[in-house]
């Protein structure tokens, strides 16, 4: 008998299954009847997906973190600086941080949308099972 380590960590959320679940990579592999082989399959199945996952993650990842994302701008002068703002009309948007996206809308420039980097999670109800009640 092999083990079905998608079914039984249920990688959607760990714990029993719920209602209806969809086909796992282990569901499509080709079952031989010897355990080390199916074993040694499955375990293919889940490096294979773990590679791609990767792939993915660093590319988001590398976009989380990449820090050219900003410009400065520098005066001779603190007056010079204010001077600027208030002539430009950024000063709306700060006098030291400003955030690009109220200097574009300012300056009345369409900015293209970035892809969302960071996903919202919310945790899983079954894995705060496992946290300790203080």
């Amino acid at each position: 008998m092999s083990i079905n380590f998608d079914r039984m960590l249920n990688i959607r959320g760990f714990g029993p299954e719920k209602k209806q679940v969809k086909k796992t990579v282990c569901d499509t592999l080709k079952r031989t009847g010897n355990d080390e082989a199916d074993s040694k399959q499955e375990l293919n199945a889940f490096q294979e997906l773990a590679k791609a996952s990767l792939a993915k993650e660093t590319k988001s990842m590398t976009d989380m973190f990449d820090t050219e994302h900003w410009v400065c701008l520098s005066f001779q002068s603190r007056e010079q600086k204010d001077e600027f703002l208030a002539k430009s009309g950024l000063i709306a948007a700060g006098d030291k941080y400003l955030d690009g996206h109220k200097v574009a809308k300012i300056m009345d420039i369409q900015l293209t949308p970035a892809p969302k980097i960071i996903k919202e999670n919310k945790p899983n109800k079954r894995w705060l099972e496992f946290i300790p009640k203080l």
